[in-house]
């Protein structure tokens, strides 16, 4: 039996993004939707007929009628071509408080035939299967309890939205300074997987049993610049297999150059851009250069528009720390005195400027002392 799984879509995101003139949304809510409508295309295609989803659909509680709508729309799409939906809750989709309600409610209230929704600790069954949903928001101990009653003989599929201990947050930060999760309390016979929701990269943590984080369906910055972005099937029946499957996602480049010690660094950050594929992509620009060097912020932007970019989203510039320093010779181990009379030495008024910033700094001191 093979199940689909995926997680943080974050429908609102719009961070970079523009307003599409042909749907009125912004094009990053069309990413994530599009990503969505991947997965169930996929779905429909490899005659998948069950999707587990692990938390956070929008990006806050409170998503406007039009992106519910978008939601639900496709959630229609999947009932319509006999797929069954699994979905809890993620700290995006609701608020802590114990009576909030998510945008996703409705599929409980209403009772649509097809879907199973939560926020709290519930089961599901797919055939002999048993989905345990956790708590959107929990601690390890209540965790702890809760399996503690499910530890029996009946094949479980965990889905929780929290992080776990050593996950990494991105590709160079590991949560272990978090309020995290640890793994081995899942080390039940009956425990099959593990599906988890909230942080962004796709990784597997655990073989046996398997636990893993499907990643964000879209890249949401520049953190995730270099992540594939897609879902996880599972492939459940004598032991347990698993597949990533990538799927497309708004690229992010960062561009980086040394020009500082360029003849000519405005042609040569313009010849470099030109060797480089941006179409399609968000764009940050890191220029390391020196305060003399000119840097057309407006002709670089348009470059890049020009050869596709999809959004420019800035452009550093980095300088030369001992550039920055207006006086090499001013640091804390002069006194104040000598640091003024070497700060307006070649003033042109430095007489007169010191003689008045000794008055002022002598009269500071006189008052710290009464």
């Amino acid at each position: 039996m093979k199940i689909a799984t995926f997680a943080d879509l974050h429908v609102g995101v719009s961070t970079y993004g523009h307003i599409d003139p042909n749907t009125g949304l912004n094009t990053r809510v069309l990413d994530a939707l599009n990503s969505f409508d991947e997965i169930i295309d996929y779905c429909i295609n490899n005659s998948i007929k069950h999707v587990i989803f692990a938390g956070d659909m929008f990006k806050n509680s409170l998503p406007s009628p039009t992106l519910t709508k978008e939601i639900n729309i496709r959630i229609r799409r999947m009932l319509d071509n006999g797929i069954l939906f699994y979905a809890m809750d993620g700290n995006h989709d609701v608020s802590p408080l114990l009576t909030a309600k998510s945008a996703l409610e409705p599929l409980s209230s209403l009772k649509v035939s097809g879907t199973f929704h939560t926020r709290f600790e519930k089961e599901f069954f797919i055939d002999d299967y048993r989905v345990l949903m956790l708590p959107t928001y929990t601690t390890q101990e209540e965790i702890e309890n809760i399996l503690s009653k499910y530890n029996d003989n009946k094949k479980t599929i965990v889905v929780g939205h929290f992080t776990a201990l050593g996950a990494q947050f991105n590709d160079y930060l590991l949560s272990m300074n978090e309020d995290a999760i640890d793994c081995k309390i899942f080390n039940q016979k009956n425990i099959l997987a593990v599906v988890l929701g909230h942080l962004h990269k796709y990784q597997i943590l655990n073989k046996e049993p398997l636990i893993y984080y499907t990643g964000s369906s879209q890249r949401i910055d520049f953190n995730e610049e270099n992540q594939k972005k897609g879902f996880v099937v599972l492939d459940i029946n004598d032991d347990v297999k698993y597949e990533f499957i990538e799927i497309k996602s708004q690229e992010f480049l960062t561009i980086k150059m040394d020009v500082k010690d360029s003849e000519d660094p405005m042609r040569d950050l313009v010849n470099y851009i030109e060797t480089l594929d941006v179409s399609n992509k968000i764009i940050r620009l890191n220029v390391t250069t020196n305060k003399d060097n000119n840097i057309n912020d407006s002709l670089i932007t348009k470059l890049l528009k020009d050869n596709g970019s999809t959004c420019i989203a800035n452009i550093n510039k980095i300088f030369d720390r001992d550039e920055l320093i207006r006086n090499k010779n001013i640091d804390s181990t002069i006194t104040e005195e000598k640091a003024l009379e070497e700060y307006f030495k070649d003033n042109e008024d430095a007489e007169e400027i010191i003689k008045l910033g000794l008055k002022m700094i002598s009269n500071l001191k006189e008052n710290e002392q009464n």
